[in-house]
């Protein structure tokens, strides 16, 4: 941080050089500065380190911010900040930060440390969060045990503060409290199960949920007169509170014909309240007394939605599993059960004559995989239970009780558009086949959401994007052009055909038939116009075919502009008045803001550093403004400033520690061509107590492009395996190298990329070309094994989770979601477009497990035997082999643990043995035995059991239980 240098009591020296090409120079200077009397980066260190989540929350006068800080070892706080002053206050395992309308408070949860956590749990007593409500003028706090959550009514006045459930309670609801933020008189309310205030005035609904239903209710509280109305009263269940936005109108559901010891969900009654802050009216819509509501379904759980114009509310509905007898059938059901019984006993006389099949009571536990399966069985059990809830959209009319369905299950995923007029339906049951291995294809309907007729207006469609603020454009790509459908018209027009910019994103370099698009900025609140993203640039485009605009000149410095969204109330852009951009220098990976003023097309860079900027966030009701920055040297923190960013001021200071720490002093983007001429990037990070004239080891961390990390800073941790601060720490450079891909060779390319940005660094003559280390995760460490067993550049490698055979990881599942792996490769980061039987040679040619005659480097991999991403078989292959190939591999094994580790024993021992891995074999460090000569289950048996009894003796130990492993560094 330069900021230091001049302050130095040792050397006073002023500093002015230009940015990112004199890093060398300025990793020198700060290096002899920062060096005095610096203590090394431990393990025991790394607890205290702190991480900044975005820019904080401002209060809405633009007064005060309110920020979470988390701790590697788990010490979190909420920090409150009164902007114009230094006065700050911190509140430990403080959470959910939120202040009222008015600027006058600030309420939040407490937690608890993860010791107390467990403590409870242990002790079988309940883990509840406390709330507390700070009146900020003069800081005095209000605080309540045993709150789940709390809300502020949106006029400020007054804070709903939601008690857990009783101890023993398994259903209904807890008690709510209702304080006047004034007066601090407060109104309990019990058996609450949700609750919900309305925009538009001070009414707050309230769902009444007792154990036994009795009593059961939807009751509206006005708050600013203390009067209490029951909207709806049944010995029921109630769900699904919606308020319709800036208006007194309600709509929810009661529960119908339900057994609570069904598995199956219920159907529902929809009610809706209209001018609740007025002359109310009330409309009922229950489906078991409309002749034309579909037979065999049922009205889901999933709250209502209001038409803007308040006359019409939409729900799901969806088939009934197990449909519920109706009264009539009563007698026909004990006639059956009797006729079952009889039935019964006469298959017992029979049962001498019964085949083992026939006698047999259990049904076999076999799944039928299907060559005609559009989706596997691992899919269709991943997607069970959005599938029992997925629902058909449907409209009720209020003024005319008029019920009208929208999707059926050939158009089965139906949106409305904005105003309600219209909906949006896809049918994909006629692209099924193609969407196995390829792309999800859709045939769109437009419907009409008064009638429910439907035309079908586009086919074999990928990307559609919402409606424009009046309903009547709808957008979407089409053979790498942007066009519009005129809903009422039925006009299309091709809107960025004959336009000179890069609207379709094809940089990743997959095989896919169609890119998406960069998107869409926004589109201008009087629908005239929408802005539309190219690579680098926005655009406006007016609707009426009229000629397009480029607000911005981002493609000629390769510099990327973006809309920002700094008024979450507000859905569409005001082209009247100027609108914030984020900056970011593509190559220079410099980043700031801008202002653009849409009428004039005229573009104000406000801020644009050799640092990531990021988190703009405007008050709502001041022009205050507040950012994070950070470097990589340079922990992140707030920054307030004005709305022309004049004179930013640093209102936040997290890790002021580590100053009294050796750092990295610094990245450096490094330029190098490819094997095949691609101009790539390189962020290099330099090592904590560099000094010229050394050589050091190096660490290369690749996926596919990373330089854009240049300015990311990392807070050290023993939970993160492949941590660049540690490394630095530790002695190493770091180096986060890009790769781009062709056709067919995902392999290939990495290795024409990553060796040729390793050289470029070498001929520096600042790494040792001998202690160099290679490590990936996933699709990095699909890389990482394909280049060590091609390349002999490398002293050792990682790989953490790999594919290792492109054949039969093109043939496996990915069970996380359930898909195939083939659709993977065809349509994503595979980039493998041909199956491999008609292409042998191609896939041997990319796959590290066909390399290992070849392979001379030391390669650890790891894997978690759950991983539901990478088939933990490709790592068994790959040991396999290397057994077979009498080649130096270990393979790590975590039981129970996914694609990454989640469990913190094995995310500290992962991080430490990657760490003595790299020790070894990149610096020549003494190997363990592990490393050497392996570890035999008895051995780690042996092991747990002396563990355990140790942690009886002592008691549980810290997270930096591994710190003795620093003394062997």
């Amino acid at each position: 941080m330069l900021s230091g240098l001049s302050s130095s009591p040792v050397l006073n020296w002023r500093v002015t050089v230009a940015p990112s090409r004199t890093l060398p120079f300025l990793c020198l200077l700060a290096a002899l500065v920062s060096a005095q009397e610096k203590q090394p980066l431990l393990a025991k260190d790394y607890g205290q380190w702190e991480s900044l989540r975005g820019s904080g929350t401002m209060s809405p006068d633009g007064k005060w911010l309110a920020y979470s800080v988390s701790r590697s070892n788990g010490k979190d706080e909420l920090r409150l900040r009164e902007i114009a002053s230094d006065k700050k206050e911190t509140f430990a395992y403080g959470k959910g930060a939120r202040f009222s309308e008015d600027g006058r408070w600030l309420g939040y949860l407490v937690g608890m440390s993860q010791e107390k956590r467990e403590k409870l749990e242990k002790a079988k007593k309940p883990v509840q969060d406390a709330f507390e409500l700070r009146e900020l003028a003069n800081g005095e706090t209000l605080e309540v045990e045993g709150v789940s959550g709390f809300r502020f009514s949106e006029d400020g006045e007054r804070v709903a503060m939601k008690r857990y459930r009783a101890k023993g309670r398994k259903k209904g609801g807890a008690d709510l409290v209702v304080r006047d933020l004034a007066t601090g008189e407060e109104l309990c309310f019990g058996n609450i199960g949700s609750y919900a205030w309305c925009e538009d005035a001070p009414l707050l609904a309230m769902i009444v949920d007792t154990e036994d239903m009795v009593g059961g209710s939807v009751t509206l509280l006005n708050a600013a007169t203390g009067t209490l109305r029951v909207l709806d009263s049944k010995k029921a269940r109630y769900t699904g509170l919606s308020w319709r936005d800036d208006a007194a109108d309600l709509a929810f559901l009661r529960i119908t014909d339900h057994d609570e010891e069904d598995d199956e969900e219920p159907s529902h009654v929809i009610v809706a309240w209209r001018g609740l802050d007025g002359e109310a009216r009330k409309s009922v819509y229950d489906h078991r007394t409309d002749r034309k509501f579909p037979d065999g379904m049922r009205i889901t759980s999933k709250a209502p939605s209001w038409r803007d114009a308040a006359d019409a509310v939409f729900f799901g509905i969806r088939p009934w599993d197990h449909p519920p007898a109706k009264k009539d059938d009563k007698e026909d059901e004990k006639k059956d059960d009797d006729k079952e019984k009889k039935d019964a006993k006469d298959e017992d006389d029979k049962e001498e004559t019964k085949s083992l099949r026939e006698s047999l009571d259990d049904p076999a536990g076999v799944d039928v995989w299907h060559a005609g399966d559009v989706y596997i069985i691992p899919r269709q059990k991943k997607t069970a239970s959005r599938d029992r809830t997925k629902s058909h959209l449907c409209a009720y009319w209020l003024d005319d009780g008029v019920f009208v369905r929208l999707a059926d299950k050939v158009v089965d995923s139906t949106t409305t558009m904005e105003t309600g007029s219209f909906a949006v339906g896809r049918d994909t049951t006629r692209h099924e086949r193609v969407a196995m291995f390829g792309p999800q294809l859709s045939d769109i309907y437009l419907v009409n959401t008064r009638t429910g007729n439907r035309q079908r207006i586009l086919e074999r469609h990928k990307f559609a994007y919402g409606s424009s603020p009046d309903g009547n454009h709808l957008l979407y790509v089409k053979d790498g052009v942007w066009w519009s459908y005129n809903l009422r018209t039925d006009v299309v027009r091709a809107f960025t055909g004959d336009l000179k910019g890069d609207f379709i994103n094809d940089e990743r370099g997959v095989l896919t038939d169609e890119n998406p698009p960069y998107g869409v900025a926004g589109w201008a609140k009087d629908s005239r116009s929408v802005l539309l993203n190219s690579r680098f640039d926005i655009w406006q485009i007016p609707v009426d075919g009229s000629k397009a605009r480029r607000l911005t000149r981002g493609a000629e410095t390769e510099t990327r502009y973006r809309l920002l969204d700094l008024d979450p109330d507000e859905e569409w852009v005001d082209t009247s008045k100027p609108v914030y951009l984020s900056v970011t220098g593509e190559r220079t990976k410099k980043s700031g803001f801008a202002r653009l003023d849409i009428k004039n097309a005229s573009l104000q860079v406000l801020q644009l550093k050799d640092k990531r900027l990021g988190s703009l966030a405007k008050a709502k009701n001041a022009d205050v403004f507040v950012y994070s920055e950070q470097a990589v040297t340079d922990s992140p923190d707030v920054f307030v400033t004005g709305p022309d960013h004049a004179d930013p001021r640093q209102i936040t200071e997290t890790n002021p520690q580590q100053a009294n720490y050796a750092w990295s002093t610094g990245g450096e983007l490094i330029d190098y061509e490819s094997d095949r001429g691609a101009k790539l990037q390189g962020a290099l990070f330099y090592p904590a107590g560099y000094e010229r004239g050394k050589t050091y080891p190096m660490i290369v961390y690749i996926y596919e492009k990373r330089s854009q990390n240049l300015h990311a800073y990392t807070a050290p941790s023993e939970r993160r395996p492949y941590n660049p601060t540690v490394f630095t720490s530790l002695g190493y450079f770091v180096y986060q190298p890009d790769i781009v891909y062709r056709a067919q060779n995902p392999g290939v390319s990495a290795l024409e990329c990553v060796v040729p940005a390793v050289k470029a660094v070498l001929a520096k003559g600042e790494v040792d070309k001998a202690q160099v280390g290679l490590v990936g995760h996933s699709w990095g460490a699909y890389q990482t094994a394909f280049i060590v067993t091609r390349s002999d550049l490398f002293a050792a490698g990682v790989a953490g989770a790999p594919l290792t055979n492109m054949m039969s990881m093109s043939m496996s599942i990915y069970w996380n979601s359930g898909g195939t792996d083939a659709r993977i490769f065809h349509e994503s980061q595979g980039r493998m477009d041909r199956p491999f039987w008609q292409d042998v040679e191609t896939y041997m040619a990319n796959s590290p497990i066909f390399g290992m005659d070849t392979l001379k480097t030391p390669l650890l991999i790891a894997f978690g035997d759950k991983d539901g991403a990478v088939d933990w078989h490709q790592g068994i292959e790959m040991y396999n082999a290397a057994r077979l190939a009498n080649k130096q591999l270990v393979m790590l094994v975590y039981e129970g643990e996914n694609h990454g580790l989640r469990k913190k024993p094995n995310q500290v021992d992962y991080h430490w043995r990657v760490r003595e891995w790299f020790g070894h074999y990149v610096k020549g460090e003494a190997a363990p035995d592990w490393i050497t000569k392996g570890t035999s289950y008895l051995d780690r048996e042996k092991e747990l059991e002396r563990r355990k009894k140790d942690k009886k003796k002592k008691g549980k130990g810290d997270e930096t239980s591994g710190d003795k492993r620093d003394k062997n560094r």
